[in-house]
C-alpha cells in the first residue's frame, strides 16, 4: 500500500505493533479510538485484529460509515459466526463489503495475500472485476 502512495492508518494495540509498521503508518490508533480514524470516499478498510471480539465490536461502526471498500480478512467460517453474532444475515448483499478479501490469485504468503487484497481494492475503486487482461476485448486501457 505504501508503494502505491496510499496513506496508512493502523488500528491496534500500539505496544504490539512493530516499529516497521509504525514507520509506514501515517497514524496508529488504539482500538478505542476507532471513531477518530478519518473515513471518506477514498477510504479502503481491511479488518482483522486477530481478536474476534474487537472485530465484532468495530464491524457495525465501520459498516455504518459506508467506506468505498470494507474487507474482513479470514475464512468464511469466521464470517458466518460474525453474521450470526451480530444478526447481519444480509452482509454479503452490502456492495462495499468484501469477505473473504482479495482476488483469487492462489496467494499463500503474507506478501502474496497483501498483493491479492490490494489488487481487489484497486479493482473496486476502478469498478473492474480483476480478470485476465488476455481475455479483455479491445484495448487494455479505456480511453
Amino acid at each position: 500500500a505504501q508503494e502505491l502512495g496510499w496513506e496508512l492508518h493502523i488500528v491496534g494495540r500500539k505496544k504490539k505493533i512493530s516499529k516497521a509498521i509504525f514507520a509506514k503508518a501515517k497514524k496508529v490508533y488504539e482500538y478505542e479510538d476507532i471513531t477518530t480514524v478519518p473515513i471518506d470516499d477514498f477510504t479502503a478498510i481491511v479488518l482483522m485484529t486477530h481478536d474476534y471480539n474487537w472485530d465484532k465490536q468495530m464491524l457495525p461502526f465501520l459498516l455504518e460509515k459506508k467506506p468505498t471498500y470494507l474487507g474482513m480478512l479470514g475464512p468464511k467460517k469466521r464470517l458466518k459466526k460474525m453474521k450470526e453474532d451480530l444478526n447481519l444475515q444480509d452482509l454479503e448483499a452490502i456492495k462495499f463489503f468484501h469477505s473473504p478479501v482479495g482476488l483469487d490469485i492462489g496467494a499463500e504468503s503474507p506478501e502474496e495475500i497483501g498483493l491479492s487484497i490490494l489488487a481487489e481494492i484497486v479493482a473496486v475503486f476502478r469498478s473492474k472485476k480483476g480478470n485476465f487482461l488476455k481475455l479483455k476485448k479491445g484495448s487494455i486501457h479505456d480511453r
